[in-house]
């Protein structure tokens, strides 16, 4: 999905992105495409964008982020509370397990438990804060 923004807005739309709208796209009028940089920042300038209606608050997402998904830890991890809404035979797919033999800290050949597979969850979670500056906003926001 697109970051959007308002014309009026002063990040830069992306041309390439927008000329991709169907010409019956409802709100294509009123919102745009917004340029971010590929810098492994998309979701959180993405949040920002739509939030803030800028993308200089991506750190302020990242935090909210690494926050959400470590005080939340056991619904993530739970596999009944990923698989709603999910039918047929992926319904019984563990997703949890999933997530850790696709994360980059997998070592194939590694036999997954639900320890490994929280330590996995907690690793990447602690690695998506990637700048020191990170943190310190992290502790001003209480």
């Amino acid at each position: 999905m697109p970051e959007m923004v308002t014309p009026a807005d002063k990040n830069e739309t992306d041309h390439s992105a927008y000329s991709l709208y169907p010409d019956d796209f409802p709100s294509a009028a009123d919102l745009h495409p917004c340029k971010s940089k590929a810098d492994g920042n998309c979701l959180p300038s993405s949040a920002s964008c739509i939030a803030y209606n800028t993308l200089d608050r991506a750190t302020k997402m990242r935090v909210r982020i690494v926050v959400e998904s470590v005080l939340n830890d056991k619904s993530y991890l739970d596999h009944d509370f990923l698989s709603r809404g999910i039918d047929g035979e992926n319904k019984h797919t563990n997703l949890p397990m999933v997530y850790a033999q696709y994360s980059d800290v997998f070592r194939p050949g590694t036999k997954l438990d639900e320890c490994i597979v929280r330590d996995i969850y907690e690793g990447n979670s602690c690695k998506s804060i990637r700048t020191k500056h990170t943190w310190a906003y992290g502790k001003s926001m209480h």
